[in-house]
Parts: structure tokens; sequence; C-alpha cells
């Protein structure tokens, strides 16, 4: 394996390794969650966790299909940086629906940042 494909290796695990610790990581802070939002009822915390694994769900394949038309590596780099961008808005939000909006942006990003393979023809 030469250094560019060593390189591109890297880089792709890298973001798969975002998307899926971005899915699991609200599942290891929801008890923190419950005591920092005491106002908040259980089925609004829910909508934390699962806004994100819906969306993210329903657009891995038309991700697929996007990096066929426009690139993989357009789409993956653009991906990141707005994926990065709302993650900062996730960490600002202070109540919970704020949390769950800003969570969004970020599983509409996170397949563009994880497929990896063509949409079927």
């Amino acid at each position: 394996m030469n250094a560019r494909a060593r390189q591109t290796l890297l880089v792709t695990s890298l973001g798969a390794f975002m998307a899926f610790l971005d899915a699991t990581i609200v599942n290891i802070a929801f008890p923190d969650l419950r005591t920092s939002f005491p106002a908040a009822s259980l089925a609004d915390l829910s909508w934390v966790l699962n806004a994100y694994s819906i969306v993210f769900a329903a657009l891995l394949v038309p991700a697929g299909r996007l990096a066929d038309l426009y690139g993989r590596r357009r789409l993956f780099v653009w991906g990141l940086v707005v994926f990065g961008a709302a993650s900062l808005l996730c960490a600002s939000s202070g109540q919970p629906r704020f949390s769950v909006r800003s969570r969004r942006p970020r599983s509409c990003l996170s397949p563009r940042v994880s497929s990896r393979r063509p949409a079927p023809r």
C-alpha cells in the first residue's frame, strides 16, 4: 500500500469514526442530560437520540448517490466542515429542543462523511 492509499484510509477511517461516535456518544451522556435538564420529559430527551438516528438512516443511500454525482472527496470535505460547525452549535445548546435541532444538520451530514460505496445505478 502506497503513502496516498494509507492517507486516504486514515482520513476516511477518522470520518467514519466521527459518525459512529456521534451516533453513540449521546447514549453515554444520557444520564447527565437528564440531570442537566430536570424540567425536560423523558420523551423530549429521547428525541435527542432518535432524531439523529432516523435522519442518518434515511439519508445514507442518497448520500452515496450524491457522492457519485458530485465526487466523493468534495462531498466528504464539505460534510466534515459543516459537521464540525454543527457540532459546535450542539455543544453550545442550552435546551434539549435546541440540542435536537442542532443534531439534525449533523445527522444529515454524517452519511456524507461515512458513505463510501457507490450507489446502485
